[in-house]
C-alpha cells in the first residue's frame, strides 16, 4: 500500500486455484482504486463483497492489462464520487463477464 488512501497490488498477487476469489477490505477512508490490480495477470475472477467505494475518486487503471481477467463483479461499486475511470479495464483482452451499470455517472471524465 503506498499510502492509507490507496491499495495497489502491482502484479502481487499470486493466487491458487483461482475460482471466483473474494476480496473484503475495511477500506472506508480510500480515494483511490489507481492500478489495483495492474497487471495482475494471473487472476481470472474477481467478486467485491463489503466493498466501500463511497469515497473513491479515481479508478483509473484499476484492471489495466489484468490478460488473464475473464469476470469481474462490480455491481456493488458507487461511484457517484470518481472521476477517473480511464484505461479501467485496458488490456482485459478476455472480460467476457461483467456489470458497468453502476460505473456510470455523471462525473467520470474519461472510460475506455
Amino acid at each position: 500500500m503506498h499510502n492509507k488512501k490507496q491499495i495497489n497490488f502491482n502484479n502481487k498477487i499470486k493466487l491458487e486455484n483461482n475460482n471466483n476469489k473474494i476480496f473484503i477490505f475495511n477500506n472506508n477512508k480510500l480515494e483511490s482504486l489507481k492500478k489495483m490490480f495492474f497487471e495482475c495477470n494471473n487472476i481470472t475472477k474477481i467478486k467485491f463483497i463489503k466493498f466501500n467505494t463511497y469515497n473513491i475518486q479515481n479508478m483509473g487503471s484499476m484492471f489495466e492489462n489484468c490478460s488473464d481477467l475473464i469476470s469481474v463483479d462490480v455491481s456493488q461499486f458507487n461511484t457517484d464520487k470518481v472521476k477517473d475511470m480511464s484505461y479501467m479495464f485496458s488490456g482485459c483482452s478476455k472480460l467476457t463477464s461483467f456489470d458497468i451499470s453502476k460505473l456510470i455517472n455523471k462525473f467520470i471524465l474519461k472510460f475506455y
